[in-house]
Formats: structure tokens, C-alpha cells, sequence
């Protein structure tokens, strides 16, 4: 096909490895075969580079095609480099691997070991050398990434393989090999040079302040990797009526077959894999990092205030992945949203409405308002319409008189809030005390009349049109629930699993979550002697041990709750998988895993604040962990000023194996910056 150049702005690079002089997979060149066809249909003047190797009989000595279109180390990169090259900011990119993975004992960067809690991630390329093989280690990946990142490049990386460097078991459907020193001694793995460090490279600040260091080197802002799998688990081959797929591969494709092009909303994408994989294959959980209000190699917005939930049907129950960590109540309503009908705000489709029957700790079971005939499709997913967790902060109201009608009518609409209007009496206690102050004015005080900060102005009739009010007071009240989220009873057992503390590498002090008087695992509490005092820029060190007391796998999230009230994903992804100890141990990487999760936090003060005279600010760092993977998207809240404008709409498993522990707490630090 002939390709202009001028014109080009979608970029593939697509890499199936099925010739393994061990382990030979049947699926990965079927996977980019059938990617190309899709893109080839649903994309106009797309550039495609499309490496494989496929073996000619079960017994080949090598691979059938020439050696241009083969997957060694040098043609993935040249292949990579030369899109970065030839494509302008603004571009889309997609990079497909299907094939083996492993996972390499961590080398030493500076002074720390970037994935000692996982070990080094590495695919594994096809080499004509006497092992077959290569490795392409992440970070050495992430070099190429950064530049297209930094080129302004819209980056997609779908990973269908696993890296769990325990894989032994003698089963060709697991796209993993143990790691084979022997092969890194051929081919001396990638050094950081003086120049560009992980430590230099790694640290991209918010615009808010608060930041985290990521094992790769990308700005997330940039960038979105789909991987088949968490750094434990194992990926699979699916056998099909079509042949052999990778799984993750395999559901992105009847995905895109679904939605009618290789695109979507990546919320959307992600809610309908999570199902497709608890459905059929349990034991396995694709993961997401990098941005997720990107499209998915297309422009798409997501919209923030909707993050989809995945819907598991187990035999006769609709089980929806949210419970009460969540902040899900009894008596929440969900609308479906399937992941072809997720991809346009069509509100003329009629929506089904679930309701909550019943909130678990991670999950809770659903009833359809009006039960449909015929059966669910499978990968569903629903987002909120209401939340009525949120009635447990009650707001005063104070309107002009002669705008009760408008008002009463909008408040109707509102079913999650609790809102009172008109005169206080005494004795009644309220979370916000809103005053609607004119048309154009209009103010909010806390529980001790405090005036709250950093709201936006208005920018409709306050007088005429209440969504602008209503849409802010239902944003302060979701982040005081979320603020206010724990655990009131976790297990003795899930408790002594594991270790969190914060450490201020400036000062050399250490600090332990939560309360001093309630203990680590309460709510967040207002005590000033509970406050982390840090000077700003210090740098701080966020560890979570796993104790491997039973072997579980533990799965970790983290948020930060700032003064402009946004609650932020701080690890730029769905969670964090940590291991036990001795974790994908191998002869080569004898010690495994080590079981602790460390990641850099720097904290700053927005220069909004410091162009105001302010010198300090607070936020509160949420430590999410649970024993079974479970998705706190949905608690994402952007900065408030964001929300300006948004309206409200007005409606807006099967063999699948269920966790044996629903365990889950949450830890708290609240942080206070000071300037230097």
C-alpha cells in the first residue's frame, strides 16, 4: 500500500515472536497479523512496520522470514527511531509486542535498585546467535519512549507477554522463560551513562507539586502501556475457533471489532478488558499505567467524573469490581456502558440501570432496575449516577429568594446530595455552609465557617443556572468521602502482612502512618502533632514492605490529596503489584524479589500559592492495599477548577474464580510543605 508521507500521523510498530528455540509460541504472529489487517481496514494512510518470526515446522532452525523483517534487538529499535524520526508532535504511535517475556535481576542505578520488588522487566527478542535470543530490558525501551514523548508523540504500548521469571512449568500456552544469565553476558545489558541517569530522567512534576519517581523514564503525561499481566502472574494463549492469540491481544481485537476501529476510550478499554479477563481467565489481570485521559491511538477525552467499573457475571450474579473501599453504598445506581456505546456521549440511547442489592468490601452485587429478556454481553462495564455515600455530608444552603423554583427543581436532580435550604437551626450540624451571594458571586465555609480556598469562579448566572454551585458542592463532598475512606475492621492477618513508612532523606526521619492517638489505620485526622513537616523539594522515600507472612501478593495504590482538591493517581497507573519475598526466584536470581516497594516522592509549593504569598501547603498521601486486584480509578477527582462548565447528565462471572480475601486498609500521611 502506497504511503504518504505528508500526510502520515498514525505510526505502528507491530513485533510477533513465535519462533522460541525453547518454549515456541503458537499465537504472537496471528496476533500482529490480524492487528495489521485491522488497522489496514479502519486506518487511511497509516505507517506500519511489522516485525515476526514465525517458525517453518515445528522443528526449524530458524525462522522463515528474512532477516529485514525478523525481531532482533537492532531491527525493533531502528524500527522504533526511525517513526520517532519521520513523525511530528502531535503524531499517534503504537507499538504491539507479542511474545516471550522475563524478568532479570535488578541492576544498580545511582543509589538505588529501580524494580527490586519486582525485578527488571525484559522482552524477549529473537537473536541468530547461539542462544536464539536477546533481551530488551524496559528501561533500555524506555529511552526510545522518552523521545517520542518528549517529541510531543502520542504513545500507545500494548505488552502481551508476561515477566515472571518463575515460569517453569513445562506449558506453551505462557508467554514467559526464566531469565538466562548467559544470554546478558553475550550481550552486556544497558548501561545509564553520565548524561542521562534514571535518576535525572525519572522525575516528571505535576502542576500541582506533588510528585513520584516511576521505574521508567517516560513522562506519563505521554504515554499509555497496556500489559497482559502483573509482574507475577503469568500471560496466557487463548485456543480459538480463529487459532491461537495471546489473551490480551485476543480481547483488544473482538474489542475493536466491537467498536467498529483500533481506537476507544482507554477508561472504557481498560473497565471491558478487566472484565473479558476476570471472566475467563481469573487468574490473570491486565494492567494499565501512563495517562489515562489519552485516547487510544485516536484524540478522545475522557471524562473524569465517569470512569466506567468493570460487571462480572458469576453464574446467576452481576457483580460489580467496587465495594465499600470504594465508597459504593446499598442503594447505588449504575449505568451500563458497554465498550462500543462507551466511545460517544449518545444520550438519546436508553441507558440500563442497575442498583446495588448489596456492597461488599471490594465488590458488590447488582439488580437490574427493569431486567432485561435476553442474557448480559460479556466485558461489561457501568459508571456511577449516584453516590449516595455522599449524604453523610450535609450541606446548607443560602439562595436568593426569588430563585426557589429553579433551585428546588435542579436539588430534585441531585440524589446523592443532602442539602438543606433555608435558615439553619439550631443544632444542626453541616459539612459546607454554601451562600449563593448574587448572579455572580458566591462563597463556601467549612463545618468551622472557615472560607474554603481555591475554588474557581463562577461562570454562569448563579441566579438562573444552579449546575455550576451543585457541580462544586458534589465535588468538595466526594473528596471528603474520599478523604475520609478506611477500613474500620481489617483482619489481624491482613494487618501484620505489611509495613508502610515515609522517610525524609534530607533530615534522615521516619514517620509512620496515620494517627498518633487512633493508630495507623483510622481516618485521616485534624491532630497538628500528626502533621509530616518537610521543607520543600526535600526528598522523601515511600516504603511498603510485604511481610510474606502467607505468600499473598499484595496490590497497592496511592493518592494524593491536594489544596486545590484534586485527588491525583500518584503511581500514574491502575496499581502496583508487590510480591512477597523470594518472588520469581530463578538460578540466576537467587535471592527473588525482596519484597519492599520504594518509590522517590518530592513535594513542592505551586507557584499559584507562592504568586499569593502563601509558604506552606498540606496534602494527604492515601496508601490503598488490598489482597486482590481491584481498580480505584473511579476515585479519581481532577483540580476543582477544571469541573467549570461540566453538566451533570440526568442519567448519566461465569467459571470465574472469586478471591479468597477481601481484605483491604488504607494509610494515611498528611504532609505539610514549607518553603526553604
Amino acid at each position: 500500500m502506497s504511503i504518504d508521507l505528508a500526510t502520515t500521523t498514525h505510526y505502528a510498530l507491530l513485533i510477533g515472536i513465535a519462533y522460541y528455540r525453547e518454549k515456541p509460541l503458537k499465537g504472537c504472529v496471528n496476533d500482529v497479523r490480524e492487528l495489521e489487517k485491522l488497522l489496514q481496514k479502519h486506518r487511511q494512510n497509516i505507517d506500519i512496520k511489522t516485525l515476526t518470526a514465525t517458525p517453518t515446522t515445528p522443528v526449524s532452525c530458524h525462522p522463515a522470514e528474512d532477516e529485514s523483517s525478523l525481531p532482533t534487538h537492532d531491527n525493533v529499535l531502528s524500527s522504533l527511531n526511525s517513526i520517532i524520526s519521520r513523525a511530528s508532535s502531535g503524531d499517534f504511535v503504537y507499538v504491539h509486542f507479542s511474545g516471550h517475556g522475563t524478568t532479570v535481576e535488578p541492576k544498580s542505578n545511582g543509589d538505588r535498585k529501580p524494580d527490586a520488588s519486582t525485578g527488571d522487566l525484559a522482552l524477549v527478542l529473537f537473536d541468530k546467535g547461539p542462544d536464539g535470543i536477546r533481551y530488551l530490558r524496559g528501561q533500555e525501551l524506555s529511552i526510545s519512549l522518552k523521545q517520542a514523548v518528549d517529541k510531543g508523540l502520542k504513545l500507545t504500548l500494548v505488552l502481551d507477554c508476561c515477566f515472571s521469571g518463575s515460569v517453569v512449568r513445562n506449558d506453551d500456552s505462557v508467554r514467559g522463560l526464566p531469565y538466562d544469565v548467559e544470554v546478558d553476558r553475550r550481550y552486556p545489558p544497558f548501561q545509564w551513562t553520565n548524561t542521562f541517569t534514571g535518576d535525572d530522567a525519572a522525575l516528571y512534576p505535576t502542576k500541582r507539586g506533588a510528585s513520584m519517581r516511576t521505574n521508567w523514564v517516560i513522562n506519563p503525561s505521554g504515554y499509555t502501556v497496556f500489559a497482559a499481566c502483573g509482574p507475577s502472574e503469568e500471560s496466557e494463549e487463548l485456543s480459538t475457533g480463529a487459532g491461537h492469540h495471546g489473551a490480551l491481544t485476543y480481547f483488544l481485537l473482538r474489542a475493536f471489532d466491537r467498536i467498529g476501529r483500533v481506537g476507544g476510550r482507554l477508561y472504557h478499554l481498560y473497565a471491558h478488558l478487566c472484565a473479558r479477563f476476570r471472566e475467563r481467565l481469573p487468574d490473570q489481570k491486565p494492567m494499565l499505567y501512563g495517562n489515562k485521559r489519552l485516547g487510544f491511538f485516536e484524540d478522545l477525552t475522557a471524562e473524569l467524573y465517569a470512569a466506567p467499573i468493570p460487571i462480572i457475571q458469576d453464574d446467576s450474579l452481576l457483580l460489580l469490581e467496587a465495594g465499600e473501599a470504594h465508597g459504593v453504598c446499598e442503594g447505588d445506581r449504575f449505568a451500563l456502558c458497554s465498550v462500543d456505546t462507551g466511545q460517544s456521549e449518545d444520550t438519546t440511547r436508553q441507558k440500563e440501570i442497575f442498583e446495588v442489592k448489596n456492597a461488599g468490601p471490594l465488590s458488590s452485587e447488582l439488580s437490574p432496575v427493569s431486567p432485561r429478556s435476553g442474557s448480559y454481553p460479556s466485558g461489561m462495564a457501568a459508571t456511577a449516577l449516584t453516590h449516595l455515600s455522599l449524604q453523610k455530608y450535609p450541606v446548607r444552603l443560602q439562595l436568593p429568594s426569588q430563585n426557589g423554583h429553579t433551585w428546588t427543581k435542579a436539588l430534585q436532580e441531585r440524589q446523592s446530595l443532602n442539602v438543606a435550604t433555608g435558615d439553619a437551626i439550631s443544632g444542626d450540624l453541616f459539612t459546607f455552609h454554601v451562600a449563593v451571594i448574587s448572579k455572580e458571586a458566591y462563597e463556601i465555609r467549612d463545618a468551622s465557617n472557615k472560607l474554603l480556598a481555591n475554588l474557581p469562579p463562577p461562570i454562569l448566572d448563579l441566579e438562573e443556572d444552579p449546575s455550576f454551585v451543585l457541580d462544586i458542592i458534589e465535588h468538595l463532598a466526594r473528596y471528603e468521602m474520599i478523604k475520609d475512606l478506611f477500613n474500620k475492621s481489617p483482619s489481624q492477618n491482613f494487618i501484620e502482612s505489611f509495613q508502610v513508612e515515609l522517610r525524609d532523606e534530607t533530615t534522615g526521619r521516619t514517620f509512620l502512618p496515620g494517627c498518633q492517638h487512633n493508630g495507623p489505620l483510622g481516618p485521616t485526622c485534624s491532630h497538628a502533632e500528626c502533621v509530616v513537616e518537610i521543607t520543600e523539594n526535600a526528598k522523601l522515600y515511600l516504603t511498603v514492605r510485604n511481610e510474606g507472612g502467607n505468600g499473598d501478593t499484595l496490590f497497592l495504590h496511592v493518592y494524593n490529596l491536594d489544596v486545590f482538591w484534586e485527588v491525583e493517581n500518584m503511581l500514574k497507573g491502575d496499581h502496583d503489584v508487590l510480591p512477597p519475598p523470594q518472588t520469581n526466584k530463578n538460578r540466576y536470581f537467587s535471592s527473588g524479589t525482596d519484597g519492599a516497594w520504594r518509590k522517590e516522592m518530592v513535594m513542592t509549593i505551586p507557584d499559584e500559592l507562592k504568586n499569593r504569598g502563601e509558604t506552606e501547603c498540606e496534602d494527604i498521601i492515601k496508601v490503598f492495599l488490598t489482597r486482590q486486584p481491584t481498580s480505584f480509578m473511579s476515585l479519581e477527582l481532577p483540580p476543582i477548577g477544571d469541573i467549570c462548565g461540566r453538566r451533570t447528565p440526568k442519567s448519566s462471572r461465569g467459571g470465574s474464580q472469586r478471591y479468597e480475601s477481601d481484605d483491604w486498609a488504607v494509610l494515611n500521611f498528611r504532609i505539610r510543605t514549607l518553603t526553604t
